[in-house]
């Protein structure tokens, strides 16, 4: 009997470049998506915590306020009454999601002096600045867009809300983004 001689061939184990580099590539595809949708969440969640602390505030002044009034309020008389959230005060600023501070004064409206509270926003990226003004125009009479930290006096930069003015200005999409173009933004929310 005749015996067949077969090449014993060895079965090749691991990747090869080709296989490793397109391996590689799909990571970082998949990475940078995840990497996206996280960056995405996290300033929309940043945006609707900022405007929950802004109703709080409000809420907070507006018990403080003498016959709609907001003469002598400060972000100082805020804090030492106790009417800012928990975990935000510290000293005499208060916190705000974006790195940046939330300032609080009495505001003038339609003539009047003293007879609204404005809430100043600061450091607000231009994401979550469109966020923020979008999701609080309902609740607040003015609105404006400026940029690095002001003191809070009811206006800043550029008005993409004002039902007080003579003609009133209300927000677009137009509006909203060119006015939130900057990277550090300081938003002035009015109400009475």
């Amino acid at each position: 009997m005749k015996q067949l001689n077969i090449p014993n061939k060895k079965k090749q184990r691991g990747f090869t470049l080709v296989e490793l580099g397109l391996g590689f590539i799909i990571a970082l595809v998949v990475f940078a998506i995840v990497f996206q949708v996280y960056t995405t969440t996290s300033q929309s969640q940043q945006a609707d915590q900022a405007q929950k602390t802004m109703l709080a505030l409000v809420t907070g002044a507006k018990s403080l306020s003498q016959g709609g009034r907001y003469t002598g309020l400060t972000t100082e008389v805020l804090i030492n009454s106790g009417k800012v959230p928990d975990g935000l005060a510290s000293g005499t600023t208060i916190s705000n999601p974006f790195g940046g501070q939330f300032q609080v004064a009495a505001a003038g409206v339609a003539g009047g002096s003293n007879n609204a509270l404005a809430i100043c926003v600061t450091n607000v990226g231009r994401s979550e600045c469109n966020s923020l003004v979008n999701g609080s125009a309902g609740a607040f009479g003015r609105i404006g867009v400026g940029t690095g930290a002001v003191v809070c006096s009811g206006t800043a930069g550029t008005a993409v809300k004002d039902r007080w003015a003579a003609t009133p200005v209300v927000p677009t999409t137009s509006s909203v983004t060119t006015a939130c173009n900057n990277d550090s933004n300081t938003i002035a929310f009015v109400t009475n």
